[in-house]
């Protein structure tokens, strides 16, 4: 049993007319060895925006005694936040059926879970009964997203035919941190559209695309569009209308 655990002994004592012979030998009682076996969440998706949960999932054996563990063995998740840190882990214990879960939430904040492919682990560590384990390295993909300020044009200027259109807009991640993204701005009427493709950087990530209109440039009314996108962040696109 798990009290049993110690350095003990065992003796083997013969007995004749001659006397008694006591023969003893050391051993040690240690606790069992353990067996993660992975559940869910390899290659998964964590969305870092506000609380969305990517759940990890793995199950305990005891590989001595051949059988699932019961519930009550602490299980810590771990995963990385960067390419080289894991951050700080989450403490779980298996239920009735040997099974721990966790629900990772990729966060800003106080630890910014860095986006793209991510390392995870979950350890047995810390069971009075258990040794120490480790699962095998898994992996989830981290996901942003883009947050877009589209300030020109806004619908307050009319332009003439041989006039510049000035473009300008800014992208942030989901941390309001600043992000440098392909920009794209589109123009599109009833009848016509365009689009400025020379976008120049402004500081940490504001973008500007001049678009020089000609006297075929058609007259009339524009929608006009920011479209961003990077790789491990989800495109995101918006729209600013005049009102004829």
């Amino acid at each position: 049993a798990c009290s049993d655990m110690s350095s003990a002994q065992y003796r083997f004592s013969a007995t004749n007319t001659n006397g008694t012979t006591n023969a003893t030998q050391a051993f040690t009682i240690e606790a069992d060895d353990l067996n993660i076996i992975y559940v869910a969440g390899n290659n998964s998706i964590a969305n870092r925006s506000a609380n969305q949960t990517d759940l990890l999932v793995v199950r305990i054996n005891d590989t001595d005694n051949r059988t699932i563990v019961s519930s009550g063995v602490n299980t810590t998740f771990y995963v990385k936040f960067n390419s080289i840190s894991y951050d700080s882990g989450n403490l779980n214990t298996t239920n009735s059926t040997g099974y721990a879960t966790h629900y990772f939430n990729a966060t800003c904040t106080p630890t910014k879970h860095l986006v793209g492919d991510k390392d995870w682990q979950a350890n047995a560590s810390g069971n009075a009964c258990y040794k120490n384990t480790g699962s095998q390295v898994l992996n989830l993909s981290v996901r942003g997203d883009i947050l877009l300020e589209f300030t020109t044009p806004d619908g307050s200027v009319n332009y003439s035919q041989e006039d510049t259109i000035n473009f300008l807009g800014a992208t942030t991640d989901d941390c309001s941190d600043a992000l440098v993204t392909t920009v794209r701005y589109f123009a599109n009427s009833t009848t016509s559209s365009f689009q400025c493709t020379t976008n120049t950087q402004i500081g940490a990530n504001a973008f500007q695309c001049n678009y020089l209109t000609t006297l075929v440039t058609e007259r009339g009314f524009y929608n006009v569009t920011m479209n961003a996108n990077r790789t491990n962040h989800y495109n995101n696109a918006t729209s600013n209308t005049g009102n004829p």
